[in-house]
């Protein structure tokens, strides 16, 4: 698949000239009457069928909306509204990626914004687009996607096996029969014991099971109870998770089964901790690692996204370092 044509428009500021752009028609389109309300905006362009970005300043901050649960990448601010979501324009030029209800990304370089309007420039990215030099293909991941995966080990793997499975081109798990699928990791993350690990142009990747009972996918109908910003033993900044009922179940079940194994904490198709299971875990863990504030503040907002799915029950305190 090819890359769609560069595109360069400029959106007009939304009490200017009150329209949306369409980002795979490129066609600006003129917002219904419905007042300055984004929820109610939100909800008239569900219904029109067109739209994705518009652009506000208020208070003289510049900032991208993206309606018809269309999104950035990273993260946008959040508003408040359900399905609306916000980029605040820190510096110019600024690249994102947003990424439409209907799975589609664009790359939009951010050029200008004024209290006039935003010069966007922007393409669709093509699906098969992934690591340059021909490497893993970078997967189409929910907003908010957390999974755990157990790393194999290689003294539990022939050599043979393994060395095949270093040419592999499977990736974040795009390839559902496969036993196994490579995700990239921190570098400081590799030296696990008995982990499987590769490199492809200058990423670090692990190797991870790709199938239960070694996994706890998102789509297995799961959820959170609670995230919230804690510390670990010696006083580092650390995420806890609290799982609701099914999740609980099925964390419990994994780590009973993989004791003295590798988990992976993968947040978003990346892995952002890889502790050893020294024992079985309940309904709740702490995320621990040499994380900045920064990082803290990302996982965290991704995190809750996948709160409040079901109702749960509390049980004891398990740490995942």
């Amino acid at each position: 698949m090819t890359a769609s044509p560069l595109r360069e428009i400029v959106l007009p500021e939304l009490d200017k000239r009150p329209v949306v752009l369409d980002l795979a028609t490129g066609e600006l389109v003129p917002l219904p009457p419905v007042g300055p309300e984004l929820q109610k905006t939100q909800q008239a362009l569900r219904e029109l069928g067109k739209g994705d970005v518009l652009y506000d300043v208020d208070l003289g901050d510049p900032t991208l909306i993206f309606l018809r649960d269309a999104r950035s990448d990273p993260p946008g601010e959040e508003t408040g509204e359900p399905s609306v979501t916000g980029h605040l324009i820190k510096s110019l030029p600024e690249t994102i990626t947003v990424v439409t209800k209907e799975g589609r990304r664009y790359e939009v370089t951010i050029l200008a914004a004024n209290e006039r309007g935003c010069t966007l420039k922007y393409s669709r990215i093509p699906a098969d687009r992934g690591v340059s030099g021909g490497g893993p293909v970078e997967p189409e991941k929910p907003q908010g996607t957390l999974e755990f995966r157990i790393a194999p080990r290689s003294i539990d793997l022939d050599a043979g096996l393994i060395e095949t499975l270093k040419q592999m081109r499977t990736h974040g798990g795009d390839f559902p029969e496969s036993d196994f699928a490579w995700f990239p990791i921190r570098t400081d993350l590799t030296g696990q014991p008995f982990a499987i690990a590769r490199e492809s142009d200058g990423q670090a990747y692990v190797l991870l099971w790709n199938r239960p009972p070694h996994v706890i996918l998102a789509s297995q109908a799961w959820g959170l109870e609670s995230v919230y910003r804690t510390t670990d033993a010696s006083g580092r900044a650390a995420i806890g998770l609290t799982f609701n009922d099914k999740g609980a179940s099925l964390f419990d079940d994994l780590t009973a089964a993989h004791v003295q194994e590798n988990l992976a904490i993968v947040v978003e198709g990346t892995v952002v901790a890889m502790p050893n299971i020294s024992a079985p875990l309940g309904s709740r863990a702490i995320i621990t690692g040499n994380f900045t504030e920064q990082e803290i503040e990302v996982l965290l907002a991704v995190l809750r996204k996948n709160v409040g799915r079901d109702s749960g029950r509390p049980a004891a305190t398990a740490t995942a370092r």
